[in-house]
This record gives structure tokens, sequence and C-alpha cells, in this order.
């Protein structure tokens, strides 16, 4: 494949990676991100290119890496949201005045009750 080439479906690549970021589509930002660094990697055996000299592509590889960054830091944040939850789920922590580290379990009832 020709260099020319190459920097098309390098574009075309990048354009439908910010796509999945922007839609939440982690499979296919994986295929992507993959596809992008083979196409990459074939360019890279060029001494003579450089992204940075692209005006089309530079700008969309850091855009897309920003999202990206953004889009991880947005997911751990979730992910340690949900912990803290299932966390408070299980049980509760208490201190006794000593200090002491107490959990008190939390059962799940088979069936409702009410009581007077």
């Amino acid at each position: 494949m020709i260099k020319s080439e190459m920097l098309c479906e390098l574009n075309d690549c990048l354009d439908e990676e910010y796509v999945s970021l922007k839609e939440g589509s982690i499979k296919d930002f994986q295929y992507l991100s993959n596809r992008k660094y083979n196409i990459l990697e074939s360019l890279a055996d060029d001494e003579l290119f450089q992204i940075p000299s692209d005006p089309d592509i530079f700008p969309k590889l850091i855009r897309n890496h920003t999202l990206a960054v953004s889009a991880l830091r947005g997911m751990k944040g979730a992910i340690d949201r949900f912990d803290a939850v299932k966390k408070v789920a299980l049980g509760l922590q208490t201190y006794s005045a000593s200090g002491s580290h107490n959990s008190v379990g939390i059962r799940s009832a088979s069936k409702m009750s009410k009581t007077a």
C-alpha cells in the first residue's frame, strides 16, 4: 500500500475511532485502536514520514487520545462508585470507643414481613 493510501486509511480510522469513543462502543474502539496502531507501524517503516507534519492527522490523533483518556477516567470513576455502593450493601463498618473495627453484615431476607 502506498503512503497516500495509508494516510487516507489512517484518517478514516481516526474518524471512526472518534465516533466509537463518542458512542461508548468499547469493542469498536478496541478494533479501531489496533487498526490505527498497525497503520502507524507501517508508516513508521518509512524513515521520512513524520505524523506531526501532516495537518489533518496529528490533530485527530491528539483529539482521540484526549477523549480516550477522559473516557477511561470516567469508567474508572464509575467502577469506584459501584465498588463503594457494593461495599455499603454488603454490610456496615463500625468502630468501638477504643477504635477497633467491627463489621455488621446485612442479610437479605427471602421474604418481606410486616411488623407492627
